[in-house]
Formats: structure tokens, sequence, C-alpha cells
């Protein structure tokens, strides 16, 4: 049970952002790799569907925000 526990924290920890997103805004899908995500960020940014200049890392993943 105690195994359980810490797996299902694990899992919630892993997928809090430590970002928030301006309204109007949600956030990317996650990346594994920093450099998949600043290359779908630069066209997102580049078609004005972001503001991020950077993506921010989380515990597990990299994301950035998006336009709803």
């Amino acid at each position: 049970m105690k195994r359980l526990l810490t797996l299902s924290l694990l899992v919630c920890i892993s997928n809090t952002y430590a970002y928030i997103c301006f309204p109007g805004y949600h956030y990317s899908q996650n990346y594994v790799f920093e450099a998949a995500c600043d290359f779908d960020r630069m066209k997102d940014f580049f078609n004005k569907k972001t503001y991020n200049l950077e993506c921010y890392q989380g515990w597990v993943y990299y994301y950035y925000c998006v336009k709803d």
C-alpha cells in the first residue's frame, strides 16, 4: 500500500507545472526532450500562438503556453 501511495504521489508531482499561463492560454503537450519543445514553441511563436521565449521545465516534462 505504501508503494502504491508513493507511486501515485510521484505521478501527481511529475505532472505539475511551475509556470502559470496567462488567461486565454493553456499548457502545451508535455515534451520529454527540451529540443523538441523548443522546435514546436518556435513554430507557434512565429505563428503568434505563444508568447513564451523558452520552454519551461516541470518536474519531468518540458512545456510552454499555447493560445486557446
